[in-house]
């Protein structure tokens, strides 16, 4: 199943290819050995559960937050409700940028 291709020296996988990018399944697949090797030589917190209420607090703030963005981005396109005609600017891009954060925290 391996054939030198052109004679150029380099052999792929003939039945791989067209259906397969091997570089980046390549490079998946030693990012992903890499990120198990480091998950499972992590050690195992044994600390102090949270409190639900913790949880709580947590979850208002975000829902305060995703407010926060949602009226100020409707503020900026108001006039523009899918923001084709609108420029990019600070302002938006601000406001993107902290919907983006709000995702990871």
């Amino acid at each position: 199943m391996v054939e030198d291709l052109n004679n150029s020296g380099k052999r792929m996988l003939s039945f791989l290819d067209g259906y397969i990018d091997t570089p980046f399944a390549l490079g998946l697949i030693g990012f992903l050995s890499l990120a198990s090797v480091f998950q499972k030589a992590r050690p195992v917190a044994r600390g102090k559960n949270l409190d639900r209420r913790w949880f709580l607090f947590y979850d208002i703030g975000q829902i305060l937050l995703n407010g926060v963005v949602a009226f100020r981005l409707w503020g900026l396109l108001q006039n523009d409700a899918f923001g084709f005609n609108t420029r990019n600017n600070s302002a938006i891009q601000n406001m993107v940028l902290l919907s983006l954060y709000s995702l990871m925290c």
